[in-house]
């Protein structure tokens, strides 16, 4: 058998055992407190949104107009839609008041405008507009009421005039 021979040049600094083991549980206590802290600090500022969705057909564009037109008429609406004399319309109703989630607002209706999201769907036509209200805050039925009422207060003060002016 061949014998290994190890020659070993200079000084070695050796660290008693002891020593770095205890080197090792500050470094891995600190880490794992860090670590709880963050974990601990999500879970407290986490809050699941909700929310609530309504899908409104707008009303047709003139028959034979050009498709520039057509989305044009269609952009006008779903801008009309956001319109807070429509929104105003819609927070005015009793039952949409008397909602939690509205109560803890100190400006219901400029709440539900920076919380709506009005989206064009599909622009042959007429169209539709799928209108979004997200939000931390309330449940999502009293959120659905909410926007349901948009629709109607839409419907009403939009369309409906449009329609009698016709």
């Amino acid at each position: 058998m061949d014998k290994l021979t190890v020659v070993i040049i200079g000084n070695i600094d050796c660290v008693p055992l002891g020593e770095m083991n205890m080197r090792r549980r500050k470094i891995t206590l600190g880490i794992s407190f860090l670590l709880v802290t963050v974990v601990a600090a999500s879970l407290f500022f986490y809050r699941p949104t909700r929310t609530a969705m309504s899908v409104l057909t707008l009303p047709p564009t003139r028959l034979g107009a050009p498709e520039s037109e057509a989305q044009i008429h269609a952009q006008t609406h779903v801008a009309l839609i956001q319109r807070p004399f429509v929104i105003n319309a819609a927070m005015s109703r009793s039952d949409i008041r008397q909602l939690a989630v509205v109560r803890r607002q100190e400006r219901p209706a400029e709440w539900v405008e920076s919380q709506l999201d009005v989206a064009l769907q599909n622009q042959s036509g007429g169209g539709t507009a799928q209108v979004t209200l997200t939000t931390r805050e309330g449940n999502t039925e009293e959120l659905k009421l909410i926007v349901d009422a948009i629709a109607e207060a839409y419907q009403r003060e939009i369309v409906a005039r449009e329609s009698a002016a016709q």
